[in-house]
């Protein structure tokens, strides 16, 4: 599969199918894969955050990410899952991009965003710089990244 035969949906509608299929990747990678706690992944900012899935070219869901505005300019990435079956794909990139491009078209200057810390070199890699220490979340270490857009 190729990155070209992805598609990528957003949606704002928490009642869409595409909403229902980031949350089932989300339950995949943070609560069955990860071990977080259950309902953990669900906050109330989704129905502010727009929702992005990422499809093969027969419609099965692969990957998920959501973003929202923090302030007029400023806007985080959360919810970044891609299913372990999926991974090494490329997914991650098309996620980083199609995010950044959403949010420089919303206006956004600087784009926030906590990774865990084993995947700090991912976002490094597109530009994100560490902001201050790392920290805990529930049981996995994260580190608060930061990147402004041109």
């Amino acid at each position: 599969m190729t990155q070209a035969t992805i598609q990528a949906v957003w949606t704002t509608d928490t009642q869409s199918e595409t909403y229902q299929d980031a949350i089932a990747i989300r339950y995949d990678v943070f609560i069955t894969e990860q071990k977080f706690p259950e309902g953990s992944d669900i906050d109330d900012l989704e129905a502010a955050a727009e929702h992005l899935v990422l499809y093969d070219h027969t419609g099965r869901p692969l990957a998920t990410a959501r973003i929202y505005a923090v302030d007029e300019h400023v806007f985080r990435i959360e919810r970044v899952a891609v299913l372990k079956s999926a991974r090494k794909m490329g997914l991650g990139k098309v996620l980083i991009h199609k995010m950044e491009e959403r949010i420089a078209a919303h206006g956004g200057q600087k784009i926030i965003l906590n990774s865990e810390s084993p995947a700090v070199g991912f976002y490094k890699k597109y530009g994100y710089e560490k902001v201050g220490a790392e920290f805990l979340d529930f049981h996995i270490m994260h580190q608060k990244m930061a990147k402004a857009l041109p």
